[in-house]
């Protein structure tokens, strides 16, 4: 396939995720019910697909031969692994017993028994 056609194509995939995002992320702003914010998160998460559909063609078509697969193997693992280490990380500053905090005050739960943190009152 020519050169420029992919390049034409893949552009304008880049745009359709560009305004998908940008229209969903709009329309949920600007939502005054239930209805219309899941109307802009279906939107929104169409944009999504597309774009990781898009991206990893764009990817491929930029970068050298010779490190092709390695770069569009890390675009996988980050957008696998990066949501995982960002939960990790942001729940590990988090109270462990967050959600299931007894009446008495103290967390003896299953979340604060593997992590040990150390506000909490183990009996």
């Amino acid at each position: 396939m020519d050169y420029w056609l992919v390049c034409w194509r893949i552009t304008w995939g880049v745009k359709v995720t560009d305004v998908l995002l940008a229209v969903g992320a709009a329309w949920q702003a600007f939502s005054n019910s239930a209805v219309a914010m899941v109307i802009g998160r279906a939107v929104v998460g169409l944009g999504v697909g597309v774009g990781r559909l898009i991206v990893p063609l764009y990817i491929s078509e930029l970068s050298p031969p010779s490190h092709r697969g390695r770069i569009v193997i890390i675009n996988a693992l980050f957008i696998t692994f990066g949501p995982l280490i960002a939960y990790a990380w942001v729940s590990s500053y988090l109270h462990p017993c967050f959600l299931e905090k007894p009446a008495g005050g103290t967390c003896s739960g299953v979340a604060s028994r593997l992590t040990g943190h150390p506000n909490d009152i183990h009996p």
